[in-house]
């Protein structure tokens, strides 16, 4: 007789809910001998690299936590396209292939180097140059000039398709744009008397800037306030403000997750960090990456988030040790109140444009006219709302996708700890087990019920749940099987729904 297992049972289903407490700190990486000023994922998210004030670079296996590397460098970055390691030093950067780290070419370059960045294509490198006044941008093929654009900004970074190049000043307070073709100025961004700047990014691929910007308040009391000002590229228009709250310490390491659904940020001196959601304008979560006993002088130094948005890597001028923290809940929250807004969001866009086909008849307007104005405004409208239909559709379709894969991710089948078998009921061929709280009837043929019962404690009992969103949007699990794991190493399906 074929020895199997079935487990009858209705499945309840549970409301899936957010624990308000701390992320989940994942691994801590231990290895410099000082604290820490940059660390960067790899594009792939398989490493992640550190720079210490020990003058050491090291590479980390993200997967494991393992140092696989150690160089020795002033500065560091990853090329976008994920082919280079860059190492810079003095006047020359060093190039080596991230697949197995060998040295590949030297690019000889400005003098004094204090920073550089890549091209998002990955064949430019830029520098700036104290000397010169100037920002230097050299082709990473072979090491030669291919353009200076002449500033006293120091501060930059390529736009996204690599056209353009932002430059922020910090005294003068603005922000400039400048033609990477001929080097020429294309736009400035002026800042009031009264405000300051603090860092600004390009979002939106390119076709809108975010920046920090720091108004001073003198008074007996002297504060700041801060604020992410989000402008439009196309006519250089303020089109959104942030407000980050009052403070006397300076906003560092002002980050966007890869999808720019989060930015994060941490102040002057401080061991924590700050978790905004860009989709409502609110702080989400606080995270408190080194107590507050713990290097009070200099405080976190490096923000990064990893490729996929679910993971922040935290390193302190103070402390040696690099932490990641993973913030899945957080993005999986972000999402399902982004599903929530939906409507809300779509009404409005649409309403804009249909409410100014309706005015009211005008003055010189005849009735004849006026009713013919609304019959195509009818037309128009229908139009509009078809639309913007497709669009929320669309929209809706890429959140639920995006959430599907994030829970499927982070959300493996679990081990259940401790699971309690119940007396066998022979009359029934049933064992009740109790499974986390929860008591469970399965089917077991009589001839091997003992032998079950004697062995059962050796077993490895896992459950893989399955999330959904209602109508209203709220998360909620659904088991789908439970696999028991024998002694021997056999699985056994005891339950598996069938859709």
């Amino acid at each position: 007789m074929k020895k199997t297992i079935i487990l009858s049972i209705i499945v309840l289903l549970t409301v899936f809910t957010y624990s308000n407490s701390e992320c989940s700190l994942i691994m801590n990486l231990e290895g410099h001998s000082s604290g820490i000023d940059n660390i960067s994922y790899s594009p792939d998210g398989k490493y992640l690299l550190s720079r210490s004030y020990d003058n050491s670079i090291k590479i980390w296996l993200v997967e494991d936590g393992n140092c696989i590397r150690t160089f020795k460098g002033n500065y560091v970055l990853f090329s976008p396209d994920g082919k280079y390691l860059a190492i810079g030093n003095d006047n020359t950067i060093k190039l080596f292939s991230i697949e197995d780290f060998h040295y590949i070419r030297k690019l000889k370059v400005c003098s004094n180097l204090r920073s550089f960045t890549f091209s998002h294509n990955s064949k430019l490198i830029g520098t700036s140059n104290y000397g010169l006044k100037a920002i230097e941008l050299w082709r990473v093929e072979n090491g030669s000039l291919f353009r200076t654009i002449t500033t006293k900004h120091y501060t930059f970074r390529f736009s996204p398709d690599d056209k353009l190049l932002e430059t922020l000043s910090l005294r003068k307070d603005n922000i400039k744009l400048w033609s990477v073709e001929d080097g020429s100025c294309m736009k400035t961004f002026n800042i009031s008397d009264i405000h300051s700047l603090g860092s600004a990014r390009f979002i939106s691929n390119g076709k809108y800037l975010a920046s920090i910007i720091i108004g001073d308040r003198s008074g007996y009391f002297y504060s700041k306030y801060y604020s992410m000002t989000i402008w439009s590229l196309e006519d250089g228009n303020c089109i959104r403000t942030i407000n980050l709250g009052n403070n006397t310490n300076d906003i560092y390491n002002f980050k966007f997750s890869p999808d720019e659904e989060f930015f994060a940020f941490t102040r002057s001196g401080r061991n924590n960090i700050k978790l905004w959601s860009v989709n409502d304008g609110r702080c989400i979560k606080k995270i408190q990456g080194y107590p507050d006993e713990v290097g009070p002088n200099g405080g976190i130094s490096s923000i990064c988030f990893s490729p996929d948005g679910t993971y922040i890597a935290i390193g302190s001028s103070d402390v040696s040790t690099i932490k990641i923290w993973g913030i899945h809940k957080e993005v999986i929250s972000n999402l399902i109140s982004k599903l929530q807004s939906i409507n809300l969001k779509y009404y409005y866009q649409q309403m804009n444009e249909i409410d100014p086909l309706f005015k009211r008849k005008g003055e010189f307007e005849t009735q004849e006219d006026y009713n013919d104005r609304i019959k195509l405004a009818e037309i128009e409208k229908l139009k509009i709302e078809n639309l913007y239909e497709e669009k929320m559709q669309k929209e809706r379709r890429q959140i639920k996708e995006k959430l599907k894969n994030m829970l499927d991710k982070i959300y493996p089948p679990e081990i259940v700890s401790k699971p309690r078998l119940g007396r066998y009921d022979a009359d029934k061929e049933i064992y009740k087990i109790d499974i986390n709280n929860k008591v469970y009837e399965f089917k077991v043929l009589r001839d091997i019920a003992k032998n079950f019962k004697d062995k059962f404690s050796k077993y490895k009992i896992t459950m893989q749940k399955k999330y959904h969103l209602t109508n209203n949007y709220e998360l909620k699990t659904e088991i789908i099987n439970i696999k028991l794991e024998k002694d021997d190493g056999t699985v056994c399906n005891i339950f598996e729904k069938v859709n």
